[in-house]
C-alpha cells in the first residue's frame, strides 16, 4: 500500500502526490454483475462480467460474493476460477445445499476443480457463495470467476454479485 500524505492548506499539490493517489486507486479492480447469467449445461464457463486483468509477477488478493439460485432442488452450482498460469489459493463457501445457513467449504489450488453443491434446499430461492483468496500469475491475462450447473435444471448467478481484486503495491 502506498502512503498518501495529506496536503496542507495553502500548499501546492505536487505531481508526485497525484501519482501516489492514481497508483493506489489503480491497485483495485471492482466489478458488479449487471444482469443475471444462467446456464442449463454441465460445463465450465466464465461468469460474464466478473473478470479482472492480472499481470505476471504481481500478487493479487480477491474477494467475491455471488448470489445464486437453482431452478430445481435436484440442481446446484459449482464456482471455480480461470486465468493465466498462476499460483492460486482460495476458500469458497456455499450456502443452500441443506439450508440457507448450512455451509459447504472448499479449498482451491487449481482452476475448475470445484465440487460445489449438488442439490439445493429450495428451488428458485437465492443463496450465497463467498470467495476469498490469492493469485500470483506467471503470465499476463484475465482472471475470471466461472460457474458450472451441477446435476439438473438451470443455475443462475444474479445481478449485483461482485468481484474485487487488489494488487500488491
Amino acid at each position: 500500500m502506498t502512503t498518501i500524505p495529506n496536503v496542507t492548506a495553502g500548499a501546492d499539490v505536487l505531481e508526485s502526490w497525484g501519482d501516489a493517489v492514481a497508483n493506489e486507486v489503480n491497485r483495485r479492480q471492482g466489478v458488479v454483475l449487471a444482469a443475471d447469467v444462467s446456464k442449463s449445461a454441465s460445463s465450465w464457463s466464465d461468469i460474464t462480467g466478473l473478470t479482472a486483468a492480472v499481470l505476471n509477477g504481481r500478487a493479487y488478493g480477491f474477494k467475491a460474493c455471488l448470489v445464486w439460485e437453482a431452478s430445481s432442488t435436484s440442481g446446484g452450482i459449482r464456482i471455480g476460477f480461470d486465468g493465466p498460469t498462476a499460483n492460486l489459493k482460495a476458500m469458497v463457501r456455499y450456502t443452500g445445499e441443506t439450508s440457507e445457513t448450512a455451509f459447504v467449504n472448499e479449498w482451491h489450488t487449481a482452476y475448475d476443480t470445484a465440487s460445489g453443491v449438488a442439490t439445493v434446499d429450495a428451488a428458485s430461492t437465492p443463496r450465497i457463495v463467498l470467495l476469498e483468496g490469492r493469485i500470483v500469475p506467471t503470465a499476463d491475462g484475465t482472471f475470471a470467476l466461472r460457474y458450472y450447473r451441477n446435476t439438473t435444471g438451470s443455475a443462475t448467478v444474479q445481478k449485483g454479485s461482485w468481484l474485487e481484486v487488489i494488487a500488491d503495491a
